[in-house]
């Protein structure tokens, strides 16, 4: 759980809208790109999010209909944090007693 969960916060750190730009150029078959992008920036969002890449959406129900996932091979399937997620998830991380860093800071610093 917490090394799925450090994955996720440390695979892609991207804004909200950087994250819509990606599904909905994934969605579209990879042919529609953001608006007022130049040939360069175009070259560079391919090669960042098309395909091959390992980036894939996911549908969801709920108020946000897709999700941004990082799925470069089968053991590698964890979805792109929203920055008003990560601070819940580093805390999540944190809170947890037998694993990740809750566990590593209490032994670590533990007067002898």
């Amino acid at each position: 759980m917490a090394t799925q969960a450090i994955k996720q916060i440390n695979a892609y750190r991207m804004t909200n809208a950087d994250i819509d730009n990606a599904i909905n150029y994934i969605n579209s078959g990879y042919v529609i790109f953001p608006v007022g992008m130049n040939n360069r920036r175009r070259l560079r969002f391919t090669q960042k999010f098309g395909p091959g890449t390992g980036f894939v959406t996911l549908a969801l129900p709920g108020p946000i209909p897709w999700q941004l996932r990082y799925n470069p091979n089968p053991q590698i399937n964890v979805p792109v944090a929203r920055p008003q997620e990560v601070q819940g998830i580093i805390q999540n991380i944190y809170n947890q007693p037998n694993v990740g860093l809750g566990q590593g800071l209490g032994s670590s610093f533990k007067s002898t």
